[in-house]
C-alpha cells in the first residue's frame, strides 16, 4: 500500500540518514487515501492505526520528540476511535492494535498514554481491563 510508505517515511523517518519528520504529510496520506477509495472505512482505519504504530515507533526509537508530534498522536488516536464506533463490525481488527498503541505509550509523558486511554474507556469501558494488564 503506497500510502502507508508515504505514513511511515515521513512519521517515521530515519534521522539518522537525515530524513525529516512531517506529520502534514504522513497525514494528507490518510485523506488521500479517503479520496481515492471513497472513504472506505477499513481503509482508512488501518491507515490510522498504522500512522500511530509508527509514531510510537518513532517516539520509542528516538526519545522525547515535541508538544506537536504528541498532539498529532492523540489527535489522530480520537479520530480512529470515532471511526471504529461508525463501524462496530471493525472492532475486532483493530481493537487489539489501539489497545497495544496505548500500552506502548506508558513511558512517553506529555500526556499521552492518559489522553488515549480516557478517549478509549469514553467510548469502550470494557477496554479499560485490556489496558491496565
Amino acid at each position: 500500500m503506497p500510502y502507508k510508505c508515504m505514513i511511515k517515511s515521513n512519521i517515521c523517518p530515519n534521522i539518522r540518514y537525515g530524513a525529516d519528520l512531517s506529520l502534514s504529510k504522513a497525514r494528507q496520506a490518510i485523506s488521500q487515501c479517503k479520496r481515492a477509495t471513497s472513504n472506505q472505512p477499513e481503509h482508512i482505519l488501518e491507515l490510522m492505526v498504522y500512522y500511530l504504530e509508527q509514531g510510537m515507533k518513532f517516539t520509542l526509537t528516538y526519545g522525547d520528540i515535541n508538544d506537536a508530534f504528541y498532539n498529532s498522536l492523540c489527535s489522530m488516536f480520537v479520530k480512529a476511535i470515532h471511526t471504529l464506533t461508525k463501524h462496530p463490525s471493525l472492532k475486532d481488527d483493530f481493537m487489539p492494535r489501539l489497545v497495544a498503541i496505548i500500552q506502548s505509550a506508558r513511558d512517553i509523558g506529555w500526556g499521552v498514554y492518559d489522553s488515549m486511554l480516557d478517549e478509549l474507556i469514553r467510548k469502550y469501558p470494557e477496554a479499560k481491563s485490556l489496558c491496565n494488564g
